[in-house]
């Protein structure tokens, strides 16, 4: 069932667990969906594919989605959950890190969260906005973040706004891309800073959550601050492919096999 980026709004009418025979992906993805997760999910045992990421849903994910046993993919990020993510969409999520960003009062189970705490930590104040209206939330919050445990925000800062065009490895339509590093490892960390009123920055982060390949980078993390983001990538150390093939001196031999293996793995890293 593929409802993901329409424009449904409200909450979820119907249960979903009367659906017989219900297997495969279930996709509310990208909607204005809100209220919380209907305890009735948990019947659906043949389910192996869940995203309901950028939406509205709110509380705690109850402990009976335990009973989907055939799931292997649980996509939540932008929402507004709290509290414990239950064991199996825990073990699940750590196979497949980014895919809870977005939900600064849900607490992975496995992690040393501040979240995580005795006793389940109740959220304070409700966002009256839906969630699915991503951009105007992000610039009402002063900041949120998950961002790598050797990295911090005066890292990223650092080398965005406070240095010289030193530190720029590109400009992309999304946004300028920065190369940072960590002063505690000295681990060398990409952090591409968009404008938040300028780009949907859930959908970057969802895509970038999502894949997998070892043609794309894969995003470590995020900083969202005073109406910017900051996407944390892995430093790719060999440069762009424009440098290689325009700016190196000397230049580098490139024949055509080695140009049709290069073109090759972008088309499957878009793909």
């Amino acid at each position: 069932m593929q409802l993901g980026n329409n424009m449904l709004e409200g909450p979820i009418q119907f249960c979903l667990s009367k659906i017989q025979h219900f297997s495969s992906v279930l996709n509310l993805g990208m909607n204005k969906l809100y209220e919380e997760i209907l305890k009735c999910i948990s019947n659906l045992d043949k389910l192996e594919i869940l995203d309901i990421s950028s939406n509205g849903f709110s509380g705690e994910i109850p402990s009976e989605v335990n009973n989907m046993i055939s799931l292997s993919v649980v996509n939540i990020p932008f929402n507004l959950l709290s509290g414990r993510i239950p064991d199996s969409w825990a073990k699940i999520m750590d196979s497949h890190p980014g895919f809870s960003p977005g939900n600064p009062e849900l607490c992975l189970i496995s992690t040393e969260s501040t979240n995580c705490r005795e006793g389940d930590r109740k959220s304070h104040t409700r966002a009256k906005i839906l969630a699915g209206i991503l951009a105007p939330v992000l610039l009402l919050q002063s900041r949120t973040e998950d961002l790598p445990e050797d990295l911090n925000f005066e890292d990223i800062l650092h080398a965005t706004e406070r240095s010289s065009d030193k530190y720029v490895i590109g400009r992309g339509k999304h946004g300028t891309v920065y190369r940072t590093q960590s002063v505690r490892s000295r681990k060398n960390w990409t952090a591409t800073k968009v404008d938040l009123s300028k780009i949907k920055i859930s959908m970057e982060m969802r895509t970038l959550s999502l894949i997998r390949h070892q043609n794309v980078v894969k995003m470590e993390g995020y900083s969202i601050r005073n109406g910017y983001g900051y996407i944390v990538t892995d430093y790719m150390p060999g440069g762009t492919i424009h440098e290689l093939v325009h700016q190196e001196k000397p230049r580098r031999p490139l024949n055509w096999e080695t140009r049709f293996l290069i073109a090759l793995g972008i088309a499957q890293g878009l793909s």
